[in-house]
């Protein structure tokens, strides 16, 4: 499988498997899909005698493949969180085929916060806004705003993006079941109008 020799490439590692007991292995750094409430997929760093091992769980590569495996690392590991966030970004890259769930998945994973996406009301081009809505339990799922049809919705520019936002924002909003507050809103470039797709 082509992420498996990716990963391989990029880590210098060899698959070990998913027998490994983690309880003997030392944490060095984590991180993880921050989204859901609890189960968030995570890449861990694990450290044993000297031998580091990348551990993949519940991450899931397509809808084929939930991996849960462990890879040794044969390389010095100098910044640990920073080679996480790589993986991740090699992973996200090479599982995600739609640059606006590239987008999502990078958030998500705290690669990027949502205000790096954002662009300013001078902005020339069309936009879409990206919505985070807040859980009581730590549920913040992140999504573009969409139409009935859960199309993403373009707008022709920064200002028509501002208007419906605002808009949504004078609108009387009713909470979801256990949802904290009324969702956060940024307005983003359109990359696909960016790129000519």
């Amino acid at each position: 499988m082509k992420l498996i020799e990716d990963l391989n490439k990029f880590l210098g590692t060899n698959e070990s498997g998913c027998q490994h007991e983690l309880s003997n292995y030392d944490k060095i750094k984590s991180i993880s899909y921050d989204v859901l409430p609890k189960n968030n997929p995570s890449i861990t760093l694990y450290c044993k005698r000297k031998q580091f091992f990348v551990h993949f769980d519940h991450v899931t590569y397509s809808e084929y493949f939930l991996m849960d495996c462990i890879y040794e690392i044969k390389k010095a590991i100098k910044k640990p969180k920073k080679l996480l966030k790589d993986i991740a970004e090699i992973w996200i890259l090479t599982s995600c085929y739609d640059r606006d769930e590239i987008r999502v998945q990078t958030v998500a994973w705290g690669l990027r916060n949502i205000w790096d996406y954002g662009v300013r009301n001078d902005y020339i081009g069309k936009t879409k806004i990206m919505v985070r809505k807040c859980f009581n339990d730590g549920y913040s799922p992140i999504d573009y705003l969409r139409d009935q049809n859960r199309h993403i919705i373009i707008y022709e520019n920064f200002d028509a993006a501002y208007e419906a936002m605002c808009g949504i924002d004078n609108d009387s909003y009713t909470l979801q079941e256990n949802e904290a507050s009324r969702p956060d809103f940024w307005i983003v470039a359109d990359v696909h109008s960016l790129l000519g797709n």
